[in-house]
């Protein structure tokens, strides 16, 4: 049985971008994908959904900087990320 998300796009997307895990990053709005991501090596943004809000403080939550919970903040979050250098 295949896991849901498979991981496997968050393993193959590097290759075929040509470019390092660790340069890419990931918007999820469920746990599942973050952890996929994350396994994969690759840095991720949790967009917090009404859906899916119960799912991300059970178990191992994202970091808190990298939550948001309203679609607008991803813009500014994914700015200060990038003039960050992360």
């Amino acid at each position: 049985m295949i896991p849901k998300p498979d991981p496997e796009i968050c393993q193959l997307a590097p290759h075929h971008l040509d470019m390092p895990a660790s340069e890419i990053l990931n918007l999820e709005d469920f746990p599942a994908g973050m952890k996929s991501a994350l396994d994969a090596g690759v840095s991720v943004i949790a967009v917090i959904t009404p859906f899916a809000i119960d799912c991300f403080h059970r178990g191992n939550p994202p970091p808190p900087d990298r939550i948001v919970d309203d679609h607008a903040a991803v813009i500014l979050l994914f700015d200060r990320l990038l003039n960050s250098g992360v």
